[in-house]
């Protein structure tokens, strides 16, 4: 299930649902990099292509923190595996 939203009036944020683990997003995450249209897209992981948990989502969603989740996500991201 993918549903995209309009964030910060500013970016389309798409939100891939629902995965039983990290490892099984991250695990999505590095199939789509793999694909050859994905280079032109110019989107950056981890800082825009991220795996998030529903409720964190929530959160950064609704406080407009999404980029800060992002940051803390790309600079810890060797803990979450």
């Amino acid at each position: 299930n993918m549903v995209v939203f309009l964030y910060n009036n500013t970016h389309h944020l798409a939100y891939i649902a629902q995965f039983p683990d990290y490892r099984s997003a991250e695990a999505y995450i590095q199939a789509i990099e793999g694909e050859p249209w994905y280079a032109q897209l110019g989107v950056k992981a981890p800082q825009e292509f991220f795996p998030i948990s529903q409720a964190n989502f929530r959160v950064a969603f609704t406080q407009k923190r999404m980029q800060d989740y992002a940051a803390f996500f790309a600079q810890n991201r060797g803990q979450f595996r």
